[in-house]
């Protein structure tokens, strides 16, 4: 435990003018290998999963779209940008259509076909020159993230979840992350990059 700066009370087993540190891991988001998903499809699955796929699109569109008025609201529109441009990826008919190509054709599960999809568009950031383009790809990640979450009915353990004073430390944060972080309880945050 550290010794935080401020004084407070003690909480959850914190002794007072301590506070607790949230480790938070997310090299490369939410894994498609997870327990319970596939690689491949039954044929007679196809339209149900493409069903399915619309629906965490939508989920992952509606999430997106919340960040990015919270943001708005209380930072202004400029910053609120990236979450429109996630916007955009996201409801991206081109996108939307290569994805359900793997699906009807490849017989890929939605969770594969959204990696390989979305993958092979970080793989292009990563690769041009120059450091901003380059983190962009941390942007692709993060949509990746999010529509898999959805997919896979998984929980969120999300640190804008936080109940006690934490300070965070990551690997990297992504902007919906870092928007959702609690002011109350977020004392601080130190990342790699």
């Amino acid at each position: 435990m550290r010794r935080c700066r401020r004084s407070m009370r003690g909480r959850n087993g914190t002794p007072p003018g301590y506070c607790r540190i949230a480790r938070h891991s997310n090299r490369r988001g939410t894994r498609t290998r997870q327990r319970g998903t596939r690689r491949f499809l039954p044929r007679d699955a196809v339209e149900d999963e493409i069903e399915r796929l619309h629906g965490a699109l939508e989920a992952a569109a509606s999430e997106v779209e919340f960040n990015r008025q919270q943001v708005a609201d209380h930072l202004g529109e400029q910053y609120a940008a990236i979450f429109s441009a996630h916007l955009q990826m996201l409801r991206d008919r081109r996108l939307h259509e290569e994805i359900e190509e793997m699906i009807r054709e490849r017989h890929y599960s939605p969770e594969y076909a959204v990696s390989r999809a979305l993958r092979r568009y970080a793989k292009v950031f990563q690769s041009l020159e120059g450091q901003y383009m380059a983190e962009r790809a941390n942007d692709i990640f993060d949509i990746e993230k999010r529509i898999l979450r959805n997919l896979l009915g998984a929980s969120r353990e999300e640190l804008a979840q936080v109940t006690s004073p934490v300070l965070v430390l990551a690997h990297n944060l992504t902007p919906s992350e870092t928007a959702n972080l609690n002011p109350k309880f977020v004392l601080g945050m130190v990342t790699e990059r």
